[in-house]
């Protein structure tokens, strides 16, 4: 007999129906999480767990059901033992028991399986196989300084993680600072780099860091030199004042796992990128390139660059005008890099094909507003490039105060804060919304600003305790008038 332990996480969004990514999460919302949680670990009711093809996120998803209802999903990082479960259980979906339950706003909750032998488990071949099937022999965009730092933090990490992982530290001192501050350098450089990198291999690197990091946060908090498995016995952990700071290089590596869930936190991961990639160096280069393989023949060239989208697996085709939802299903596939940047570069023709089309060059916006024929280039492309305003900044007196402060230089051309710390932002936000007579202040600046309306309140309330915040409020009262 053999048993399996699964994370059941997402009850929060399976329970409030009504919520949509970055609405403001009202205590009643808490309470209704928290009151079914505490109603199945009261009841400990079967969990059936079952395979969701059509979930348009990740075809591999599982979703976890009870009582007629969805209540989450087994988490990602355990997809392939569920699979594994369910193909031993000739597809069927899988009844589970509950053994943990975490009751709280964001809680989850803990099933087992049990197998009648071990199952064995390994890592999806079958999608591997999919992306080995296809084939693309189109230019592919350079690698940029992005992918080049990237790749020389990685060589770097490599390094000082295998020293903390196999030797720890020497007795000397907990976790050398002159290495650990190359650690907390190298991890922010990766953080920056690898932004954008959806591929197998950088959610693999992700999560390596991630568990090397949880072993040194585990080491320290149990503030012990005792031998364990793995460790020296001279192991000395780290100190209570790098603890922090594992903990928050950890924060940040969840925080980039997690802007690649819903559609909305792709396009806000995305967006700038595109812009970027479309007037880079990289994409010149890639566009002269192409220009001489068609012969300035741009019919020919569509042709080309369409067929082997319509070829990708995992019918992506069918969303590739959707560019949030095609990134994520991309990732959610763990698509490989080189098939990733592959990918990236027919995008890339494809939207200046569409571009050189409609008579725009690679940094023009449309003038006309109304037909969508009358602008450029494909609709995707133009939201891409496109600042969303909420509704209430939208009227005159509102543009002239953004752009006076545009203007001065708090904010930058895509209207978002620039180079202010956070409490500056909540005084900014607060002012802007006072001076419009906006109630929703936090809702709307939070939208316009892709953060969240509480983040967003917590930096307002966080400036009464900054000396210098009623002379930035003056500031501003003053260049908005």
């Amino acid at each position: 007999m053999a048993s399996y332990r699964f994370k059941i996480v997402g009850v929060h969004y399976a329970v409030n129906t009504d919520y949509a990514l970055y609405d403001e999460e009202t205590q009643e919302m808490h309470t209704r999480t928290a009151t079914r949680l505490a109603e199945v670990d009261r009841e400990r009711p079967t969990v059936v767990l079952i395979h969701e093809p059509t979930n348009p996120v990740d075809t591999r998803a599982v979703m976890a059901r009870v009582k007629g209802e969805r209540i989450g999903y087994v988490d990602k990082t355990q997809l392939d033992t569920a699979h594994a479960l369910l193909k031993a259980n000739g597809g069927l979906p899988l009844r589970t028991t509950i053994d943990e339950v975490e009751v709280r706003k964001h809680g989850w909750l803990h099933v087992t399986v049990e197998a009648a032998t071990e199952v064995p488990v390994e890592p999806s071949q079958s999608l591997s196989d999919e992306w080995n099937g296809w084939t693309c022999t189109l230019p592919v965009i350079a690698p940029d300084d992005a992918q080049f730092g990237r790749m020389e933090a990685e060589v770097m990490l490599d390094e000082v993680l295998s020293k903390f992982m196999a030797e720890w530290c020497p007795k000397r001192s907990p976790l050398a600072e002159a290495d650990f501050d190359l650690l907390e350098e190298y991890m922010h450089i990766w953080l920056k780099n690898a932004l954008h990198d959806l591929s197998e291999e950088a959610r693999l690197t992700r999560e390596h860091y991630i568990m090397a990091l949880k072993e040194l946060e585990k080491l320290g908090s149990q503030n012990t030199t005792t031998s364990q498995a793995g460790v020296p016995q001279n192991a000395v952990p780290p100190s209570q004042e790098q603890l922090p700071r594992i903990k928050a290089l950890v924060f940040q590596l969840v925080k980039l796992r997690t802007a690649i869930c819903g559609n909305k936190r792709m396009r806000i991961r995305i967006d700038k990128w595109w812009r970027e990639l479309m007037q880079s160096k990289g994409m010149e280069n890639l566009w002269d390139t192409w220009k001489v393989r068609i012969a300035d023949d741009p019919k020919q060239g569509m042709d080309e660059i369409v067929t082997p989208l319509k070829a990708l697996p995992f019918d992506l085709f069918a969303v590739v005008d959707k560019r949030e939802l095609f990134f994520s299903r991309l990732h959610y596939n763990r698509v490989p890099r080189k098939v990733f940047w592959q990918i990236v570069s027919l995008l890339l023709l494809r939207d200046r094909t569409l571009m050189e089309e409609k008579g725009c060059s690679k940094t023009e916006r449309p003038s006309e507003e109304g037909d969508r024929e009358t602008r450029c280039p494909l609709e995707e492309v133009e939201e891409t490039f496109t600042v969303e305003i909420p509704d209430k900044l939208q009227s005159l007196q509102a543009q002239k105060i953004l752009a006076k402060l545009q203007k001065k230089g708090y904010l930058d051309e895509d209207l978002q804060p620039s180079k202010l710390k956070g409490w500056q932002k909540g005084v900014l936000a607060f002012e802007i919304t006072n001076r419009l007579g906006i109630y929703a202040k936090w809702k709307v600046m939070s939208a316009l600003w892709k953060l969240h309306d509480k983040t967003l309140r917590q930096y307002y309330e966080k400036s009464a305790t900054e000396d210098k915040s009623i002379e930035f409020s003056k500031k501003i009262k003053e260049i908005i008038g």
